[in-house]
């Protein structure tokens, strides 16, 4: 689970700002925290909306969280801008830290570095075992300098070979490029469960990201997938999965290559295949052989059962629908953090509110509901969220459906840097939260200067009408 993320001198944000989902001591809907029971624990939320008006920082946010994620895998090519209305960051590094929750323990791991013409500096990288009262340093660096702490958890079964092959390995990695990245490109398994985090926990969706995992959601869960479908009430009866084998890609018919053009990207797989793939279409080829196989998605409606349609043929709206589906099936199951950005898009805001609810109360009526380690987390700008009630999933029906404390805001301040705050230990709760922030209560809006607005369309409109006199 995410615990927080802060970063600093990256696009929009100058000064370190905090994101975190630590539980405020509201009593209002205690089944959205996940709290174990030792002494070293905080207790999580499990879902938090982040509102900001445009060129507020929303989506700065998750691009920073993209941004730290992809580095620490190994990706390049990533955006990376400093924060350029400060002119002392120019010389200053940026800096990203995640703090999250693996089983029982809580790390914070982070990174400052500097880039030019694509060449990274570390100027610094730790990781740290964290709780209440728990500060444990594991690994230290200052520039091409490590310094581990053998005492640690994650290091403390070592024998003294390893120490010094460990160490060792530390004088090999470059200024270019992190010790973390550094050990997964070399397979040094002692920081494992840390890449797993980063690599399979941690999903970050953009408006543009496809649904890549649908192909083997269908595959898996066919029947829980139609049941979404009939929850959400988008007249599919179900999707339909076709496969098709080829002997090699050249004989992949021309309708599929269409549909296949310039969308595709290359996954490796666990079962040795190589995997192109979008939403509707994933295309397999067995690393031992030039055999393909082409699977398809089609959707097949209520009234016509006897007419499939491509997933693109549908609208926006559901076509985002059944992109989420595979994310709704994963937190329910437990362990993953999806980071959406402009979940809204698209949606109709009863859509919406269903995907948080369904989320957040689907076990509320069992005797004793138990609730996944996962977490949703969103932006958006649909205010119907700030006031939709708690649905047939919960007993609290006069209940809003978010606590305070999972409600934040991302503004611009005097010196157009980003911040953030929540509503964590406010008294709102007699307050129309969507009415307080159209109002400008909350900060992060847009004011739009009408009467500005008015005057260019009239001076447009003046001009055009002497031009056409005029000839």
């Amino acid at each position: 689970m995410l615990i927080r993320f802060t970063v600093e001198n990256f696009l929009s944000f100058n000064k370190r700002c905090d994101f975190n989902t630590i539980a405020s001591p509201e009593e209002r809907h205690p089944h959205h925290v996940i709290k174990e029971d030792n002494n070293e624990s905080v207790g999580l939320l499990r879902t938090s909306i982040i509102y900001g008006a445009n060129a507020s920082g929303k989506s700065n946010l998750i691009k920073s969280m993209f941004f730290a994620q992809q580095t620490i895998l190994g990706r390049e090519n990533i955006l990376y801008k400093k924060f350029k209305l400060d002119e002392n960051c120019e010389n200053k590094p940026s800096r990203f830290e995640y703090e999250f929750k693996i089983g029982d323990r809580q790390y914070a791991y982070g990174f400052s570095l500097d880039k030019s013409k694509n060449e990274s500096k570390i100027h610094g990288e730790w990781l740290f075992e964290i709780g209440l009262t728990l500060e444990k340093p594991i690994f230290e660096r200052e520039y091409n300098t490590i310094k581990f702490n053998f005492e640690s958890s994650l290091l403390l079964r070592l024998n003294d070979e390893e120490r010094k092959q460990l160490e060792d390995e530390s004088k090999n990695a470059s200024s270019q490029i992190l010790f973390l990245t550094y050990c997964k490109n070399n397979n040094i398994k002692y920081f494992e469960s840390i890449l797993y985090w980063f690599q399979e926990t941690l999903k970050i969706i953009f408006p543009h990201t496809k649904g890549i995992t649908l192909t083997l959601t269908v595959q898996q869960y066919p029947e829980l997938v139609d049941e979404f479908l009939e929850a959400f009430g988008l007249g599919i009866q179900k999707i339909e999965l076709n496969e098709s084998q080829f002997n090699n890609s050249e004989e992949i018919p021309d309708s599929i290559r269409d549909r296949a053009a310039d969308r595709y990207y290359f996954r490796d797989l666990e079962d040795n295949i190589i995997c192109l793939t979008d939403s509707d279409i994933t295309i397999k080829k067995m690393k031992d052989s030039d055999r393909v196989i082409v699977s398809t998605l089609n959707t097949v409606h209520d009234r016509h059962d006897n007419i499939t349609f491509e997933i693109p043929e549908e609208s926006e709206g559901t076509q985002r629908i059944i992109d989420f589906i595979p994310m709704l099936i994963s937190l329910t199951l437990g362990d993953v953090v999806f980071i959406v950005d402009e979940i809204g898009r698209s949606l109709h805001s009863l859509l919406l509110e269903n995907i948080f609810d369904i989320f957040l109360n689907f076990n509320q009526e069992s005797e004793n509901p138990v609730y996944p380690r996962s977490q949703l987390i969103a932006t958006t700008h649909d205010t119907h969220l700030l006031v939709s009630q708690t649905s047939e999933y919960s007993f609290l029906d006069s209940e809003r459906l978010f606590r305070n404390d999972e409600i934040w805001f991302v503004e611009k301040d005097k010196t157009e840097q980003s911040i953030m705050y929540s509503l964590a230990n406010t008294n709102v709760d007699d307050l129309d939260l969507a009415k307080g922030y159209f109002n400008g209560r909350f900060g992060a809006l847009n004011f739009v200067r009408k009467e500005t607005l008015k005057k260019i369309v009239q001076q447009h409109n003046q001009s055009q009408q002497k031009g056409e006199e005029n000839v």
